[in-house]
């Protein structure tokens, strides 16, 4: 996970191509990168596998998809071998999460509905498989990082905002509503809000069992000192 960190941290566009190594801040670790990027990680039990379209993505040179595919597919790899269906669960929707942020839809899409559908077969709860794909608060990705939209009430969280709006299939928000707020929250404060999820990627969700074309979502945001201006 620290070289999926790491991966995200890197351009996503060009690839750092040999010829780039000398120029910082490639120089040190580029080659360590085109080798763990070329590593397509074994496949230890192919039966036990919960999706078979989980295979790694080749890369001739190491960019940021390439790298973080690669190392997402050798922590599933791992899973497979060792791990609960929980843990194996976790691994591949990483995976997925990871083809959408960088708009590979397809696969994504493919390995959700697959990893749904497997979790039905193997009689999850029905809450665990929610957990995944209908958290109360929508799962903001890439999930390694914090999730921007989780909040609590404190003394300081300054009133509340209830928000609705709508994600898509492939991860964006639509139809953004401000419904209601805390008398004393500022315009800028639902400004920010708005602001927040519009820029956000959004891993799909399902209703009734099913990826439509988008979900509703309602969710309560305290924005705790956002009211604030600025420091100079």
């Amino acid at each position: 996970m620290e070289l999926v960190r790491t991966a995200s941290r890197t351009p996503q566009d060009p690839n750092l191509l040999r010829g780039d190594i000398m120029f910082e801040p490639w120089r040190s670790w580029a080659e360590a990168l085109i080798g763990i990027a070329n590593w397509d990680p074994a496949d230890p039990d192919r039966n036990k596998r919960l999706a078979q379209n989980a295979m790694g993505a080749q890369a001739a040179f190491p960019t940021q998809y390439g790298v973080g595919r690669s190392a997402l597919q050798r922590l599933y790899a791992r899973e497979v071998a060792t791990g609960s269906w929980q843990t194996q669960s976790e691994a591949l929707v990483q995976i997925a999460d990871w083809d959408l942020v960088h708009r590979r839809y397809a696969p994504a899409l493919s390995q959700y509905e697959l990893l749904y559908r497997k979790l039905k077969e193997m009689g999850a709860a029905q809450s665990s498989i929610d957990e995944i794909f209908s958290p109360a608060t929508p799962a903001v990705l890439p999930t390694f990082m914090p999730n921007a939209l989780i909040s609590n009430e404190t003394e300081g969280s300054g009133g509340y905002v209830d928000v609705a709006f709508e994600i898509t299939r492939f991860g964006t928000s639509r139809k953004i509503e401000i419904l209601d707020s805390s008398p004393g929250v500022s315009d800028r404060a639902h400004d920010r809000l708005v602001d927040l999820i519009r820029r956000s990627q959004f891993r799909p969700r399902t209703t009734d069992g099913r990826f439509r074309r988008s979900s509703s979502v309602v969710a309560r945001y305290y924005p705790g000192n956002v009211n604030e201006e600025p420091a100079p």
